[in-house]
């Protein structure tokens, strides 16, 4: 966003500098270069079973859609994470736990989407720009979550909290102001 809003040199110097910062942390950091550049090792021995996994966990959601199987009961069964925190959640605790989880993105992007109309209504173009900022965080931290399982999601709760708490204080009245009455 910082690079779009300020034309083809601001893309340009933002790009070279991302580019500069991966090269040199491939280049010095030896584990890091072998986990990008050796993918092909991990898929020649079957790290690639995500699929697999998701499959075996909406199996086991449709034994119990309701109310699940119970916390745990994916690594119980398969002695492995579902590696997709919506299905595991979804198999462990049904369409109810499910719904239940979904309730604190769901606070996160109400509190985001109403001080952003907050910000619009009054103008406050930085306020504005920031909550495009954290509402475009809050997506791709909640597109990432269905990659990983989650007992690996505290940044994730985090995230949502922040989200939260920056956008209530945003709309909240300026320090040392006081309402009149009409």
């Amino acid at each position: 966003l910082y690079g779009l809003r300020g034309g083809v040199a601001r893309i340009f110097h933002t790009t070279t500098l991302l580019l500069g910062c991966l090269f040199s942390a491939v280049s010095l950091v030896p584990e890091l270069h072998a986990r990008l550049f050796g993918i092909s090792e991990a898929i020649d021995s079957g790290a690639t079973g995500r699929l697999e996994l998701w499959s075996r966990s909406i199996g086991l959601w449709l034994e119990s859609p309701l109310f699940g199987n119970g916390m745990a009961a994916f690594y119980t069964t398969y002695n492995a994470a579902a590696h997709n925190t919506y299905l595991q959640v979804l198999a462990e605790l049904g369409v109810v736990g499910l719904s239940l989880f979904l309730l604190v993105p769901a606070c996160a992007l109400y509190a985001t989407l109403n001080s952003t109309a907050v910000s619009v209504r009054t103008r406050n173009r930085e306020f504005h720009q920031l909550h495009a900022g954290l509402l475009a965080g809050l997506i791709g931290f909640s597109l990432m979550i269905a990659t990983i399982t989650y007992q690996d999601i505290k940044l994730y709760w985090l995230a949502c909290g922040s989200l939260v708490a920056l956008s209530s204080y945003s709309c909240a009245k300026p320090l040392g102001t006081t309402h009149r009455k009409p």
